[in-house]
């Protein structure tokens, strides 16, 4: 994509939430999910590569360094990520998201415009540096918090990433919907093309699936990890790294325990409650029937039939004794 093309996407989608006051003006206080920094145990502290993530269409101030920076002499690549779900890596800014449709001059809101399970789009801007460079540094030099920029050693993975060419878990773009400068460009295709993955994507993409499967409220056993994984042809790895994943599945079984408790303990607060309900529903129905004319008539002979069958009983009671 073009950079004036990419730019004017931005602006008609910006223009469309300032209209609609749907703007944000602290996305740059959001961190970023650093999981998967974790997960594979680097945590790169220099290096050529810096990736911004923004919000240019909710947040003027980021706007307006996107458009910096795609004006610039820098080596980069950008996308807008419009159509990521919730438990994907970036951050939630709030519940809710519009999906638009937007043409060259206006956006509009489908007939059920919130849709919950979408996240608020937001950039993905890939810069490469002459020479290795700390997050603050980049940070500094583009007047932006630090938790919005992340650092890497690797150009061609995060080029990659752009497009989530390697994760089926989440929303494919094109690659056509990738602006950049043709050096980035062809290094994203390269990467894409000549991809092998690695111990670290394929544990990342274990644990991925781990999660889907316990988030469709099926209990994480050793023998159900194992089928799952054996079915994406993730089972010869799996089993070699068996011990890896010990304290993952035990950490999913404590879990599910704690949510099982949780929901007992919450249908028996649900049960008292509609005890209790049921019982002042009661009293109220019996208050009502006290005040009803045939319902006195029909106590006072209940009252009457008593007193009769007590007098009975007495005098039976004399007999015998007689």
């Amino acid at each position: 994509m073009e950079v004036s093309e990419f730019l004017h996407m931005l602006d008609v989608k910006l223009k469309w939430h300032q209209e609609e006051g749907d703007l944000i003006t602290d996305c740059r206080t959001q961190p970023i999910n650093l999981d998967y920094k974790q997960k594979s145990g680097k945590n790169y502290v220099r290096g050529q590569t810096a990736e911004f993530v923004l919000y240019p269409t909710y947040d003027i101030g980021h706007y307006e360094l996107v458009k910096r920076i795609l004006n610039s002499n820098y080596r980069f690549a950008a996308i807008l990520h419009d159509k990521d779900l919730k438990g994907d890596s970036e951050p939630i800014i709030k519940e809710g998201q519009y999906l638009l449709t937007c043409d060259d001059s206006s956006c509009k809101v489908p007939e059920d415009p919130v849709l919950p399970k979408y996240k608020k789009e937001h950039i993905h801007l890939i810069i490469f540096f002459e020479n290795q460079r700390t997050n603050t540094a980049v940070a500094k030099e583009f007047n932006v918090d630090s938790d919005r920029v992340l650092v890497f050693g690797c150009l061609g993975h995060r080029l990659a990433y752009l497009t989530h060419a390697f994760n089926n878990f989440k929303h494919k773009y094109n690659i056509d919907d990738v602006c950049g400068i043709p050096y980035m460009l062809d290094k994203m295709h390269y990467s894409i093309e000549n991809y092998t993955y690695s111990n670290i994507e394929l544990y990342n993409t274990s644990l991925d699936l781990i999660d889907q499967l316990y988030q469709e409220g099926i209990e994480i056993t050793y023998q159900n990890v194992g089928k799952l994984l054996k079915s994406h042809r993730l089972g010869e790895f799996y089993f070699k790294n068996n011990s890896k994943f010990i304290p993952v599945i035990q950490q999913y079984r404590r879990d599910y325990k704690d949510d099982l408790i949780s929901k007992l303990q919450a249908g028996i607060v649900e049960a008292h409650q509609n005890e209790s309900a049921a019982r002042f529903e009661l009293s109220n129905l019996r208050d009502n029937l006290r005040n009803d004319h045939h319902y006195k008539m029909l106590e006072d002979e209940i009252k009457s039939l008593q007193e009769k069958n007590d007098l009975l009983h007495k005098q039976i009671n004399d007999l015998k004794k007689g």
